[in-house]
């Protein structure tokens, strides 16, 4: 089955996609928004389309070990940085970038003793290996409107 963005008729096997639109100004700037409050972690999906954008990764059993590999690292690297010893204890959500590779924005659950945390991770997923760009506690960002 072949796929064209086109609205023809299918009469000759294919399968008829909608052409996608880019992102409005308005879009764009919400976007621009979500992004620098907070720091790629909390995107939402948007209806238009822009080149290199970070977007909601969707959460599967087939997807979910990678990042709860890269939350340990990016963990590993908080504790020995701040001398604290969480340890990780759920996957949250996840955005992504294409990048050279692909950078992931990830939430995950901490705990230390019983008090649950919630952190946020940029890791770099490289054509061959991996680097922590940032681990943080999750802050809660009131916005003005």
């Amino acid at each position: 089955m072949r796929l064209k963005e086109d609205d023809s008729d299918s009469s000759d096997g294919c399968v008829y996609l909608p052409p996608r639109r880019f992102m409005t100004n308005e879009e764009y700037l919400v976007y621009l928004r979500q992004v620098n409050e907070s720091q790629g972690s909390d995107v939402q999906s948007f209806e238009g389309r822009l080149p290199d954008t970070i977007k909601p990764y969707t959460l599967n059993k087939s997807n979910c070990l990678p990042l709860i590999d890269f939350s340990k690292q990016a963990l590993q690297v908080y504790n020995e940085s701040n001398n604290t010893s969480f340890e990780f204890y759920n996957l949250v959500k996840a955005n992504f970038q294409g990048v050279v590779g692909t950078m992931f924005y990830i939430t995950f659950e901490v705990q230390s003793g019983n008090i649950p945390k919630t952190f946020c991770a940029k890791v770099w997923k490289k054509l061959k290996g991996s680097e922590v760009k940032s681990c943080e506690k999750h802050v809660v960002r009131v916005c003005q409107v």
